[in-house]
């Protein structure tokens, strides 16, 4: 038998010789399995980890508007005894109707203390959250399973850094070394004592909360003195530790129609008119059951319902454009604004009582229009009900020309009105905020699009990520610039990747839709066709509808992969998401699905058999002896492969 094992056999017997143990004062609270013991003070909810003369100590930061805010016990923490194990959970309130849990947890036989936080929010409308746990203790390098076994990495000590998802991490230290199981996203950076701090993010790193929504961090540690024993230690205890849905639908409102519910693709197309020509549909949208878009005329859409294609109109409430202050500024004014139906009624330079006023009586400029040279893109005031009236006779006129349903464009949180409080505005609710009006509003604009048409569909795109307060007002939510962000220079941490999934995974509860919106204008040549395949299947994996708002199509080395993955139909999920030598895997009636999100090439064979020629999307036809599936993956890469049986063509 092996040192690993017989360590962890030794732990085992050690933690098992006494079920876990909770003891109290009016400060703090210990869970104790063995010679391992986590105190939670309550106080302000740190933590310290112990065995022996062994200490660390996590301490978490959550930010409350500009400022930061310890935690405060409010009552007794609640201890649950099982035969096997035992759980302690404290709950701390927070200002800004805000409540912070944590539960910590360990079963007999297991060396090691499970942790799992939660900020939620109660009530209220939309607004930012963001939280994190850093650790003190003192290692100069990290310690994970990579291709081979294992390896010990350097951190960069001047900077911060996020380190790759693993199964579990090692931390080596002057008194042995601290065991880590992650869930979250990991890393470190430079502390005041020239040290590096070890830190811990909530997922998501941040978010805009609604009433329920929550952010949740949770990992596994233990002291050990050889990372030997942290495999079978990280499989222990792995499935205890898998993220958990978050921000599901409340009130979900109408299910979707069947049309959205089995849609795997769609895409955006911004542009004019007179760019909707029967060329662009012939050759680009028709190979798309939905287009999100703007300005089409009757003629255009009629052109895109021949060809079998369903188109969702543009439209922006938050943001409306003051038309004289844009042009006197040098700003563009989009089509989305200019061709917009009814949209002289809704121009704030005829509306200055529609203006955001801002703490200092001053109109309040969209941020990103201040970014980008819009100076005429302001936000608004939702509590007029003038701009409700004439946002509701826009959305009937749009849906009087046939469109099949509307995608809202920043239907995040509004920016907070302060004009009622400076005497400079007549709020119809006072005491509502202006992101409680406009939830109100966007009620009303959903409650309208259904009006005699239940096929019709609300898209969001609340672009700070999915909020569950959301969900009664729309069919769908689109998550933007994911799995890469702006830059496009490498995807986003793997763990919150797997948290973005995680939470949007109660929308298929309430029967709703996730919108995967990829851009793919900025990758150099020799990586276009990895990130393709990489957000092509992340978004597979996850059961969201993927978009590349034809970015993909517009390389010239991209446009043979954009037509093939257009026309790829994988069907129903055959299995849940599946891991396979740290690869992601998932299969589909008509293919499957792997993703490698790790930094180095990995070859994976998949248990998975088909009847049928298989074709492996962007590599050609794929060559394979019986049931088995050998996939070799470059670093960060995905593959997608899909019967040849499947519709190719409409």
């Amino acid at each position: 038998m092996g040192r690993a094992l017989l360590w962890l056999l030794a732990a085992a017997l050690a933690a098992g010789a006494q079920t876990p143990e909770v003891t109290q004062t009016a400060a703090a609270t210990t869970l104790t399995v063995g010679d391992l013991s986590l105190t939670a003070s309550l106080a302000d909810a740190a933590l310290e980890l112990r065995r022996g003369e062994r200490r660390a100590r996590w301490t978490v930061s959550i930010a409350n508007g500009p400022d930061w805010q310890r935690p405060m016990a409010a009552s007794p923490p609640r201890v649950t005894r099982t035969r096997d194990g035992c759980a302690v959970v404290l709950d701390y309130p927070l200002d800004s109707e805000r409540r912070f849990g944590l539960e910590l947890s360990a079963r007999r036989g297991q060396p090691a203390i499970r942790v799992s936080s939660r900020l939620r929010r109660l009530s209220g409308g939309v607004a930012g959250a963001y939280y994190y746990w850093s650790c003190d203790w003192a290692s100069d390098r990290w310690v994970a399973p990579d291709r081979e076994r294992w390896s010990a990495t350097a951190y960069h000590r001047d900077q911060w850094e996020s380190l790759p998802q693993r199964d579990w991490l090692w931390l080596p230290g002057a008194a042995g070394g601290l065991g880590l199981v992650p869930t979250n996203v990991w890393g470190h950076g430079p502390s005041a004592a020239e040290r590096v701090g070890f830190f811990l993010h909530a997922l998501p790193r941040s978010a805009m909360l609604g009433a329920g929504d929550e952010l949740r961090a949770s990992w596994a540690m233990t002291f050990t003195d050889d990372p030997s024993t942290m495999p079978a230690l990280a499989r222990l205890l792995a499935a205890e530790l898998s993220p958990e849905p978050v921000g599901t639908a409340r009130g979900p409102g109408q299910p979707v129609p069947r049309w959205l519910r089995d849609l795997e693709q769609a895409n955006f197309f911004y542009h004019p008119a007179a760019d909707w020509t029967d060329a662009a549909v012939a050759e680009r949208l028709r190979r798309y059951k939905l287009i999100i878009g703007s300005t089409p005329d009757r003629a255009a859409l009629d052109r895109c319902h021949a060809a079998g294609v369903r188109v969702l109109h543009y439209v922006a409430y938050t943001v409306l454009l003051d038309t004289a202050r844009q042009l006197a500024g040098g700003g563009r004014v989009y089509s989305e604004w200019s061709e917009l139906p009814e949209h002289d009624l809704l121009d704030l330079r005829n509306h200055p009582d529609w203006v955001c006023l801002d703490d200092q009586g001053q109109p309040r400029q969209d941020e990103w229009g201040k970014a980008h040279g819009h100076p005429g893109q302001l936000n608004t005031c939702l509590h007029q009900p003038g701009l409700r009236d004439a946002v509701l006779h826009q959305v009937r006129s749009i849906m009087a020309m046939g469109f099949d349903g509307l995608f809202i464009d920043l239907a995040g949180p509004a920016p907070e009105c302060h004009g009622a409080r400076l005497g400079r505005h007549q709020h119809a609710d006072p005491a509502a905020t202006n992101d409680q009006a406009y939830a109100a509003l966007l009620s009303l604009i959903y409650a309208e699009v259904k009006r005699g048409r239940p096929e019709a569909v609300v898209v969001h795109n609340t672009v700070t990520g999915i909020i569950g307060s959301r969900w009664s007002a729309c069919d769908a939510q689109v998550l933007e610039a994911v799995p890469f962000g702006g830059d496009n220079a490498e995807p986003a941490p793997f763990a919150e990747l797997a948290g973005l999934t995680a939470r949007a995974a109660g929308a298929w509860g309430d029967d709703k839709r996730v919108i995967a919106l990829t851009y793919l204008s900025k990758p150099a040549p020799e990586r276009l066709l990895d990130d393709a395949l990489y957000a092509f299947a992340w978004s597979a994996l996850s059961r969201f509808v993927w978009a590349d708002a034809f970015t993909l199509s517009e390389r010239a080395d991209g446009r043979d992969l954009a037509n093939e993955l257009a026309a790829i139909e994988l069907g129903s999920p055959r299995s849940g998401i599946q891991t396979v030598d740290h690869v992601r895997c998932r299969r589909f009636e008509r293919g499957l699905v792997a993703l490698n999100p790790d930094p180095w090439p990995v070859t994976v064979r998949l248990p998975f058999a088909f009847r049928g020629a298989l074709h492996d999307a962007g590599h050609g036809p794929l060559d394979r002896t019986g049931d088995t599936i050998t996939l070799e993956l470059a670093p960060r890469s995905g593959r997608v492969l899909y019967l040849l049986t499947s519709r190719r063509t409409r």
